[in-house]
C-alpha cells in the first residue's frame, strides 16, 4: 500500500462553525453565560421555607463546631461550602421523596444559593463566643 492509496474520510454532517449554540461565550453582548430557557420555567421559587430550614440547621451545626474548634485550636471554618454540597443532597432527596407543597417540588441552583445564605447567616453569630 503506497501513500497515495490512503484516503481520509470526512463526515458530511459536521457542525457549522457559524451556527450559534445557546451556551457560547459572547463578549460583545456582555452575557458570558446565557440563561437556560427551560430552567426559567421550572424554577419559580428561590427563597423557600425548606431551603431556609435546611440552611439554618446546617448553620447551627457549623456554628457549634466553630465554637469547639475556635476554643480548642484557635480557628473555625466557613459554612458556605458545607451547606452548598450537603444542602444540595438533602434538598434533592426532599424533591424526590415528598409531594409538592410538603417539602417536595422542583429544586434548582437558585434555591441552593438561598440554603447557603441561610447557613452563612446562622453560623456567623458564633464569632463573639470564641473571640476571647
Amino acid at each position: 500500500m503506497s501513500k497515495s492509496d490512503v484516503r481520509i474520510q470526512v463526515a458530511e454532517d459536521e457542525p457549522n462553525i457559524d451556527e450559534k449554540t445557546p451556551f457560547t461565550f459572547d463578549p460583545i453582548s456582555g452575557k458570558p453565560f446565557q440563561e437556560d430557557p427551560g430552567l426559567r420555567d421550572a424554577e419559580t421559587r428561590q427563597l423557600t421555607f425548606r431551603s431556609v430550614l435546611v440552611g439554618s440547621i446546617f448553620g447551627l451545626i457549623i456554628g457549634a463546631a466553630n465554637i469547639y474548634l475556635g476554643l480548642k485550636i484557635g480557628w473555625g471554618m466557613g459554612a458556605g461550602a458545607f451547606a452548598t454540597f450537603c444542602g444540595f443532597a438533602i434538598l434533592k432527596a426532599m424533591q424526590k421523596r415528598f409531594p409538592p407543597g410538603w417539602g417536595g417540588g422542583y429544586f434548582g441552583p437558585k434555591e441552593n444559593v438561598s440554603c447557603q445564605s441561610a447557613a452563612n447567616g446562622a453560623s456567623s453569630g458564633y464569632g463573639p463566643f470564641v473571640a476571647a
